[in-house]
């Protein structure tokens, strides 16, 4: 397909296709792209939610009730966040019409709701929208399955002038979609661009190139999955929840696909996640809150039900059966797990390693960092802030310094810099009693950092070895954050941690470079020492740092558990 071209000849083809959707009386194609389009944006309330709607009241779930009885904020006049106007110009709103509509047959949900489609496309145009939000395209990707679920329910309200303009803009979408230049291509934004197409050849199956761009689609997605996912069975944008959020569109299209010769490797891909899924889950049975993983976010109940092994990790050992494994290491994509024991359940200890870099999306500057849980977390991070890139909190989030590692300079790593093979896991150990990983990174430039964790699990004892090389002087920090719930006794180069006033873990600190240690917490000039926790709400945590001045170092962190 060229970019250039628009998809079908005109006024003939579109004339046939609009008489044949208004007068069409069912779409089966809806029954088979159930899976591919988007739930209510307030699931449990939705049919409130569109009475206010109506009275120019919208609810954003995270974002309250917006009052827009004066014409919608397409531009951002009241400067709100990025993950806000997402779901403003991604239309999210309208699935709550959309499921009340399917509920009540109340007109005025599509009535009103066409309204409002109406007033984005003219105050929109692609060249010079209000927002650049709006031709984003993630955005874009599910603007498109919205509307098509919207057109399915309007088609029989809507004057037949009405399903032509809407048909038309829904083709403008298209046009812009299956273009290469605007394709981001080997991101989950490009998967749902290719979702989205999808979800289009199928419902507009009559049309004569929708089977083209359905093998557009199905090209771009294998491609993608083979790329983002792998040979371990990891989805490589460094963050949990997005694995969850994969093996969801996997399984999605496994279903799409269920008769056809795709399904088999959707299938594939599909089962192949599962592994991680299990073992990165901690002893709660919740995610650590790596990368773009929040506190909101939780392992599914409806992933692989039949797999026994992850169903006693999310149960914390009350269902399935024990994984075959205590310790597991994912040495290509980046990621050590190291436990005492799995029969423990909740009270368990586990210790997660990982040196990982392969794609921009969704990576904070978490190199050679480590998240320590027993019976409780002990070592955690901050946990993501959103995506309002100017805000404060959220590009601490991102940096160095609300991670378990090295800070070289007073400078954090960049949040992307595309050093794809500088980080990584370089050899690894695994026993009963005993287990052992070293991982590097050389993205600072001039200075590399080796860190090796040592395991030894009858004596409830880590020991965190960071090597740090270069040729030049440098401050280098190193930082550890303490959970919510752990408080803190700090004595010169040693740290003692209590929860409830039960002492849970003893850190010691060894060095032959000259080193000093401070605490910090809950610092706002510089944004330090916080934990985001459900809702973004910011919580004050302990903040350990161990700072030198040297040409090379080597820090030794003993962390004895109790």
């Amino acid at each position: 397909m060229s970019e250039g071209r628009i998809l079908y000849s005109w006024p003939e083809d579109k004339q046939k296709i609009v008489q044949f959707y208004k007068d069409k009386k069912t779409n089966l194609q809806m029954k088979k792209l159930q899976d591919l389009l988007i739930k209510p944006l307030n699931k449990n309330n939705y049919m409130y939610s569109s009475e206010n709607i109506l009275k120019g009241n919208f609810s954003f779930p995270s974002y309250g009730t917006i009052n827009f009885t004066n014409g919608i904020d397409w531009e951002n006049k009241s400067n709100r966040s990025r993950s806000f106007l997402r779901q403003l110009h991604g239309h999210f709103f309208l699935t709550d019409l959309i499921a009340s509509f399917a509920k009540l047959g109340k007109k005025e949900y599509i009535t009103y709701g066409f309204s409002i489609i109406k007033d984005w496309i003219s105050k929109n145009p692609k060249p010079i929208p209000k927002h650049k939000m709006a031709w984003s395209d993630e955005v874009t990707a599910r603007r498109l399955v919205i509307w098509i679920h919207f057109f399915d329910c309007a088609r029989s309200l809507l004057s037949e002038k009405e399903i032509s303009f809407f048909y038309e803009n829904i083709l403008l979408h298209v046009n812009l979609l299956r273009t290469e230049s605007f394709h981001t291509t080997n991101t989950n934004h490009g998967m749902f661009q290719d979702e989205s197409l999808l979800v289009f050849s199928e419902y507009f199956n009559n049309i004569k190139e929708s089977n083209e761009i359905k093998k557009l689609a199905i090209k771009r997605l294998t491609n993608y999955f083979n790329y983002i996912i792998s040979s371990e069975g990891v989805h490589l944008e460094h963050s949990p929840s997005y694995h969850q959020v994969i093996s969801n569109a996997v399984l999605r299209y496994a279903k799409f696909f269920e008769n056809s010769l795709d399904h088999h490797f959707f299938s594939q891909k599909y089962d192949s996640l599962a592994d991680y899924a299990t073992y990165i889950i901690k002893p709660d049975g919740r995610w650590p809150l790596i990368g773009d993983t929040f506190f909101k976010d939780i392992p599914s109940s409806h992933l692989w039900p039949h797999d026994k092994h992850y169903l006693y990790a999310i149960s914390k050992g009350f269902k399935g059966l024990p994984p075959p494994y205590i310790d597991k290491v994912f040495p290509q994509s980046g990621y050590a797990v190291f436990r005492d024991e799995w029969k423990k359940g909740s009270g368990g200890t586990y210790l997660l390693f990982y040196a990982a870099y392969y794609t921009s999306y969704h990576k904070h500057c978490d190199d050679l960092s480590i998240w320590l849980y027993s019976d409780g977390d002990i070592l955690v991070e901050s946990g993501p802030n959103g995506y309002d890139y100017e805000d404060p909190f959220t590009k601490y989030a991102y940096s160095s310094f609300s991670h378990n590692t090295l800070i070289v300079d007073d400078t954090s790593l960049p949040r992307v810099d595309n050093k794809f093979n500088h980080v990584k896991i370089q050899q690894y150990k695994i026993g009963k009693d005993y287990s052992e990983v070293k991982g590097i990174n050389r993205r600072y430039a001039g200075v590399v950092h080796e860190r090796t964790i040592k395991y030894q699990k009858s004596q409830k004892f880590i020991k965190v070895h960071d090597k740090i090389i270069s040729t030049k002087m440098h401050n280098y920090k190193v930082l550890w954050h303490f959970a919510p719930d752990i408080d803190v006794q700090h004595n010169s180069n040693e740290v003692i941690c209590f929860r409830n006033s039960r002492k849970v873990m003893k850190l010691s600190i060894h060095s032959k470079s000259n080193i000093k240690t401070r605490l910090l917490r809950g610092s706002k000039d510089p944004v330090l020492g916080w934990f985001i926790g459900q809702d973004a709400k910011k919580t004050p945590i302990n903040t350990l740092i161990i700072e030198t001045n040297d040409i090379n170092s080597e820090i030794i962190s003993n962390l004895q558990l109790y």
